[in-house]
């Protein structure tokens, strides 16, 4: 059937993904934190075919965090001081600077992902068609609100271009942004959800679960500082008016 060749394919392509991916210090020393922390008897909770005391479970967990935490922080450090735009000479040259490693460490992120989930347990029940249906639907509505969100937006609109003076004339209202308020994000989870389930791994459910949490946390900062930076642009107009 369709589903199981394409559920064949994405197998093919995650044992594609290099094994033993180099991990920074810092994150290892915090993931084993965590995987102390959170087993017994310091965490006398257990999850049904998660091991809390894998490492490298954490280790994903924390550079799921640490992606948008970082270029948030390089977005807004790039508006107050214009620090990109000065290096690389132009606010264009340094969004596309910053667009490109929010891609490759996604690429890392995701790649982490899929090691992780291989260091678990996996369920028997997931493997059915239901299952394998369902999680090729997530994928594949999560790609069509990425593709769809960057379509509408372009590389300045979806890699914080905003936060380099590059501001849209008006609102995006056309598809996704009529049904989804951060497609994109929305998007992201979905695929994690989708390629955890046709791994039939529940850690990889639960990781998805937590993408959802820092992307809805990372997109509560961002609203409330793009509307800040239109405000002031608006304002700004006035006073010149």
């Amino acid at each position: 059937m369709a589903v199981n060749r394409v559920y064949e394919l994405l197998q093919f392509v995650d044992d594609l993904v290099p094994q033993h991916l180099y991990i920074p210090s810092v994150v290892t020393r915090a993931a084993r934190y965590m995987s102390d922390t959170c087993t017994p008897p310091s965490f006398p909770y257990k999850i049904d075919n998660v091991d809390l005391s894998n490492v490298l479970f954490w280790e994903a967990a924390i550079i799921i965090f640490l992606q948008p935490f970082i270029w948030n922080c390089i977005a807004r450090l790039e508006y107050y001081t214009r620090i990109l735009s000065k290096v690389f000479i132009k606010p264009i040259i340094g969004v596309y600077v910053l667009a490109l490693w929010i891609f490759v460490a996604g690429l890392y992120r995701d790649a982490l992902f899929v090691e992780a989930m291989k260091n678990q347990d996996t369920v028997n029940y997931m493997d059915s068609i239901l299952y394998r249906g369902f999680g090729f639907s997530c994928i594949t509505l999560g790609m069509v609100l990425v593709f769809s969100s960057f379509y509408q937006l372009g590389v300045t609109g979806t890699f914080l271009g905003d936060y380099f003076g590059m501001l849209m004339s008006e609102r995006v209202t056309a598809f996704p942004f009529n049904v989804f308020e951060h497609p994109m994000y929305d998007g992201s989870t979905l695929a994690f959800l989708g390629k955890a389930v046709l791994a039939r791994s529940p850690a990889g459910v639960l990781l998805s679960m937590w993408v959802y949490i820092v992307y809805r946390t990372a997109s509560m900062f961002e609203g409330s500082f793009t509307e800040y930076i239109y405000a002031k642009r608006d304002e700004d107009k006035e006073k010149t008016q």
